[in-house]
């Protein structure tokens, strides 16, 4: 029986520049840079708000906005319609965990009924 051993060459072949040439589709540029203005105009990332009111109301859930902003000045509220709701979700949380301690404050409160952690698009923290 016999073996051979095949090791790698001790000698290193010098960088030679070459030429990379991209065929690509001219629309693909155009959309490209859309992507890029949306997301420049309206910065967003996935993460979690809390609903604190949905119904067919506009008038109460305006209240209910004007409420929270004023109860929690900390906290950004947001007023959604997605028909035949409006809906008022606060907060921009990356996590539910952050979005607990809010979470567990607004249900020992009396003024909030249905408060509930949601999914959502939410505004990118800032980094200051």
């Amino acid at each position: 029986m016999s073996f051979s051993l095949w090791a790698q060459s001790d000698s290193v072949k010098p960088f030679k520049p070459g030429k990379v040439i991209i065929y690509q589709d001219v629309r693909l540029d155009t959309l490209i840079q859309r992507i890029y203005t949306a997301n420049e105009n309206s910065p967003k990332i996935p993460g979690y708000r809390i609903q604190i009111y949905s119904g067919s109301n506009r008038t109460i859930a305006n209240q209910v906005k004007a409420k929270f902003m004023v109860e929690y000045r900390g906290e950004r509220a947001y007023l959604l319609y997605n028909q035949p709701y409006f809906k008022v979700r606060v907060g921009n949380f990356r996590s539910k965990t952050e979005a607990l301690k809010l979470y567990t404050a607004l249900l020992a409160n009396e003024n909030y009924k249905a408060v509930l952690i949601v999914s959502d698009e939410i505004d990118l923290p800032d980094l200051n």
